[in-house]
């Protein structure tokens, strides 16, 4: 029952959905996968190196792979699955991403493994503010420089401790 709760809460969050020019960003878990990172490793070690930058410690992970599969939703760019411990200690995770993710632009696709990783390592959840690495929704058409905006304000955010 508790992860349907999750799930209604989450269908709520995010700009509107009507629009073709946005898809929303979901987390969802638990399950886990023993695969290697792959072609995404440089995003995983980027992300690492931005949060030991803005908190002082190297976040460590249990992230096993990222990879591009096809599902039947076709209003997610990602899904973090995490398997965790009652206490929420994540002891395994992974991470899909739509194959049409593939033909878009770099920037997005490294806006989406990064808001993904947001969930797979620091364990984070939605957040309303549409400048935050960590808001549900991003368009086709981000530009690095809005991309570069919604990261910098997650990691001064992280450095808050927020």
């Amino acid at each position: 029952m508790k992860r349907l709760i999750l799930s209604l809460v989450l269908i709520g969050c995010g700009v509107d959905e009507s629009s073709s020019d946005y898809r929303r960003i979901l987390y969802r878990g638990p399950i886990c996968e023993e695969v290697d990172n792959g072609p995404f490793l440089h995003y995983v070690i980027e992300f690492r190196d931005m949060v030991e930058k803005a908190t002082g410690v190297r976040p460590t992970d249990k992230l096993k792979s990222i990879s591009y599969v096809t599902t039947s939703q076709d209003n997610l760019w990602g899904t973090c699955y995490t398997w965790s411990t009652k206490k929420g200690e994540i002891m395994m995770a992974k991470i899909e991403l739509d194959p049409n993710l593939s033909n878009k632009s770099k920037v997005l696709e490294r806006t989406v493994v990064l808001h993904e990783l947001g969930h797979c390592i620091m364990n984070d959840d939605h957040v309303k503010d549409a400048n935050d690495l960590m808001n549900p929704t991003v368009s086709m058409n981000i530009t690095e420089e809005q991309a570069n905006a919604r990261i910098e304000h997650y990691m001064a955010r992280l450095a808050r401790g927020e």
